[in-house]
């Protein structure tokens, strides 16, 4: 039996038809659903995009916007190139990779320095006056550590910041 592409007509609010859409696409096979929006601003097209996507993704049907394929790139992606040179794609990598290893870096120094000096302050080795500036230096190290994320050195040896 082949699978169904459903459309829908012209929606203003996507409440109705997202109260709607779990009922009609277990009754059948949906492969994608055609999905007309009325025109607004894009900040609200694309959050309406991300209201209606989950439920019909949830269900194995892909969604398509009419006349706003832009749109379904840019509420589903992790990353949005403004431009058309695909050159950027390996330093977006690499910013990505970094920015992962000092966000566990960071994870790491906090739960290390939980684990240490709360229970320290908690038995009454430490004053809360040395727990608090404590703290505020853990903090200060966290924040310098995620500053580095703001230099990357490219391989012929130059520096980006942005």
């Amino acid at each position: 039996m082949p699978r169904l592409y459903l459309a829908t007509p012209e929606v203003d609010d996507p409440q109705s038809l997202l109260a709607s859409l779990p009922r009609l696409l277990a009754g059948a096979d949906v492969a994608a659903v055609l999905v007309r929006l009325k025109p607004t601003d894009q900040r609200t097209m694309i959050s309406r995009v991300k209201a209606l996507a989950p439920a019909i993704q949830d269900k194995g049907a892909a969604l398509l916007l009419d006349g706003h394929v832009e749109l379904v790139a840019r509420a589903g992606a992790d990353v949005v190139l403004a431009f058309d040179d695909m050159r950027a794609l390996p330093l977006l990598v690499e910013m990505a990779r970094r920015a992962q290893r000092v966000m566990r870096q960071n994870l790491a120094w906090a739960v290390l320095y939980n684990a240490v000096f709360v229970p320290l302050a908690v038995a009454g080795r430490i004053t809360p006056l040395w727990a608090a500036a404590g703290m505020s230096v853990s903090s200060l190290l966290v924040v310098l550590n995620s500053a580095r994320l703001v230099w990357l050195r490219t391989k012929d040896g130059s520096w980006i910041t942005h």
